[in-house]
């Protein structure tokens, strides 16, 4: 276990957990993406793993720079 902590950590920067979010977050945008996507946000997120709406919003915004709707308004 620790193992493949330390070597997330020596290779990328980040623990496997930081991984894992980092990676659920970057499918959410690249669904949110698609065009005429007309699948609710929260819907998106639960499918994902994002239970908590407003930590998952929280989440997003500082990975991304903008609100998961903005996303979905500019991809429309």
């Amino acid at each position: 276990r620790r193992t493949l902590q330390y070597s997330f950590e020596s290779i990328l920067g980040i623990n496997p957990l930081r991984f894992l979010r980092l990676t659920r977050l970057n499918n959410v945008r690249r669904e949110l993406k698609q065009p005429g996507q007309e699948t609710p946000i929260a819907v998106i997120a639960a499918n994902w793993g994002f239970w908590h709406p407003g930590q998952f919003t929280k989440d997003y915004t500082q990975l991304f720079g903008e609100n998961p709707s903005h996303t979905l308004k500019r991809c429309i």
